[in-house]
């Protein structure tokens, strides 16, 4: 296995996360093959999408990568459902975050209201 800078992992997540029905991408990894570089990701897709749906999404963040990223060799994406504790966690990590902005905006901006 290589190692990824975190730069590198937060682009290849930037990349998935824009494929419409990712809802994360994490365990973001690498190995170096014969064949070149290969990469390994889960992304979480909601729950109640039909298998040949997630198979496509899977597919097409495969691609995205593989056109912004022309020096990998191979991209294996591991789906999974809604719901898988790393991706929760994001979820929860990001809300609290956005959630704390809007407060720190709002007590900014406060005086602006008479």
């Amino acid at each position: 296995m290589c190692a990824l800078c975190p730069f590198a992992v937060k682009r290849i997540q930037g990349v998935v996360n824009s494929v419409e029905g990712v809802l994360c991408c994490h365990d973001v990894s690498c190995d170096v093959k014969d064949d070149g570089l290969v990469l390994n990701l889960a992304v979480q897709l909601p729950g109640n999408l039909p298998f040949d749906r997630a198979n496509e999404i899977a597919k097409l963040a495969q691609k995205r990568l593989q056109e912004e990223f022309p020096h990998v060799s191979k991209v294996n994406v591991r789906a999974e459902p809604e719901g898988c504790p790393t991706c929760k966690k994001k979820a929860e990590e990001k809300a609290a975050t956005v959630h704390t902005m809007g407060s720190d905006i709002s007590a900014k901006e406060s005086h602006l209201i008479p």
